[in-house]
């Protein structure tokens, strides 16, 4: 088992952006190359990932992961079945054009005035 390092979350994440796109090793190496130790950037990173939202509380990564609008759960032959909710934030200002082309047509770009998309998930037991 690994040293444990306090407040892993808390030392990192005015520093950095959270890891939602990196994996473990690029996430460090620029920690690294910004200044913090590797060992504290890995356990953000763990913590982020094992602990889950709860772990950001009070950091500057809290509204990185948006908290489940809806959840469903039901039960399978399998298991219980999981399906959740999650809103999407737009960005701060319209993308130029406000159009894109889609499969079916145009589609309008997401921006900070819309309040009605979400995704859904489904965790399923294996």
């Amino acid at each position: 088992m690994g040293v444990v390092i306090e407040n892993a979350i808390e030392r990192v994440s005015p520093v950095m952006a959270p890891p939602l796109s990196l994996p473990a090793e690029a996430f460090c190496d620029e920690a690294v190359a910004l200044g913090l130790r590797r060992d504290v950037a890995l356990a953000a990173y763990q913590a982020f990932y094992r602990v889950g939202p709860q772990a950001c509380v009070g950091t500057a990564w809290e509204s990185a992961v948006p908290q489940p609008v809806r959840v469903q759960t039901t039960e399978s032959d399998e298991g219980p079945v999981h399906k959740f909710l999650l809103p999407v934030k737009g960005r701060a200002k319209p993308a130029a054009p406000t159009r894109i082309a889609g499969a079916g047509g145009s589609l309008p770009v997401l921006d900070s005035s819309d309040q009605g998309l979400e995704t859904e998930s489904v965790v399923i037991p294996m």
